[in-house]
């Protein structure tokens, strides 16, 4: 059977949390600059991203005077996980300079900047699609009307890249742990594979505008 809007939720928390706890364990110890790298991007990406984008799904289901307080937590999560992710590319980027090693030659550093341009353009979206905020206005009138639309999907866009650098991060030699790198790409693809399913679960009654 499976699994209902909570409990999807509450698996995400757990799966994301565990991920996130366990990669700063296994790197944070080290008290270098590029252990800030994996530890920053997992609580980013998938513990607080996480929470983010379910906190977004949620919202498909509250209106009235509850709505507002639920948009501000989306956006104040989501705006966590936005500058976990922005320092943790910092470090990573500024120990390469530390190292004279030259920057986005591989595929997941190629990968891993177009996710955080992505992801900071998705915020920023969301930022203008909250009309509490008043930014709204300042958006021609096109966009104005597909704002929102374009948060969404950018958001979710950028879930999917997300896990994908996180996969492809832990899968290089430098973060590669054996067997415990597998069971971080599992819970990755556990939060993935949750968020699928949320999203294209059959919305009810009650959650149709």
């Amino acid at each position: 059977r499976a699994m209902g809007g909570g409990g999807a939720r509450a698996g995400a928390r757990a799966a994301g949390g565990l991920l996130a706890a366990w990669v700063c364990v296994a790197f944070l110890p080290a008290g270098t600059l590029f252990a800030l790298h994996p530890a920053l991007m997992t609580v980013g990406f998938g513990a607080l991203f996480v929470e983010g984008v379910f906190a977004a799904l949620a919202l498909r289901s509250v209106a009235g005077k509850d709505r507002v307080p639920a948009i501000q937590y989306h956006m104040a999560v989501s705006g966590a996980a936005v500058l976990c992710v922005l320092v943790g590319f910092y470090a990573i980027y500024a120990n390469k300079n530390r190292s004279e090693k030259p920057h986005f030659v591989s595929w997941h550093g190629l990968g891993g900047l177009a996710t955080v341009a992505l992801m900071v353009g998705s915020h920023v979206g969301g930022l203008f699609s909250f009309r509490a905020l008043g930014l709204m206005p300042l958006l021609p009138d096109f966009l104005q009307t597909r704002i929102k639309g374009i948060h969404r999907f950018a958001g979710s866009v950028t879930f999917l890249c997300g896990c994908a650098s996180l996969i492809s991060g832990f899968l290089r030699p430098t973060m590669a742990r054996g067997g415990t790198t597998w069971a971080w790409i599992a819970l990755t693809l556990f939060n993935l594979a949750l968020f699928v399913q949320a999203l294209l679960a059959p919305r009810s009654s009650a959650e149709k505008p």
